[in-house]
């Protein structure tokens, strides 16, 4: 089962170097931060053990038993679909997925505040950026070009497998107090002005 750990720490640390960058004021913060994190989950919806694909389709399916369950059936049909349609890390892990969500979300919510849709790009960007690391690669050009993986090309310990000690020991940590550090760093200097 896909946990998202270190995606989820990848795409915190994007959202915060966004806000930071923007200048963005401190009450924007926690929302954006929030979409930044749940939008790094996303280009996973492709894999059939996601949690990001799973989570909404129990949450159907638990609060609304008859019409939910359909629902979540009808959609996990799709879902499956598009997989056997365009393979994992493929549609969902390309720059064109990255623009059809910052496309669909400015016509869904045309008044969203730049931060938050900025930062909501970061996690998506965020999740590509780690994965290009894996041996797996990514197909950054999809429906065309090869899928891009760094391990191609730079030596052990700076790529790896998902799940191993390098990620779980080494990235994953990096990432999180790397995110801290923004963090706790913007809150004393917002709190001091």
């Amino acid at each position: 089962m896909c946990e998202y750990y270190t995606h989820r720490a990848g795409g915190l640390l994007a959202g915060a170097l966004v806000l930071q960058v923007m200048n963005a004021p401190a009450q924007m913060w926690p929302g954006a931060l929030i979409m930044a994190v749940v939008a790094s989950a996303v280009p996973d919806l492709d894999h059939t053990q996601s949690k990001a694909q799973n989570a909404p389709l129990n949450e159907l399916k638990n609060n609304i038993p008859i019409a939910g369950s359909m629902a979540g059936k009808i959609i996990s049909v799709f879902l499956k679909i598009g997989r056997k349609l365009t393979g994992k890390r493929e549609a969902t892990h390309s720059l064109l997925m990255v623009f059809l969500v910052w496309w669909g979300v400015q016509r869904v919510w045309p008044a969203i505040p730049p931060p938050i849709l900025y930062t909501l790009v970061a996690g998506l960007i965020s999740h590509l950026g780690i994965d290009i690391f894996n041996p797996e690669g990514v197909r950054l050009f999809w429906p065309v070009g090869p899928k891009i993986s760094l391990a191609r090309v730079l030596p052990w310990p700076f790529t790896f497998k998902s799940g191993s000690r390098i990620e779980r020991f080494v990235l994953r940590p990096a990432l999180w107090i790397s995110s801290m550090w923004i963090i706790i760093g913007e809150s004393i200097i917002s709190n001091t002005h």
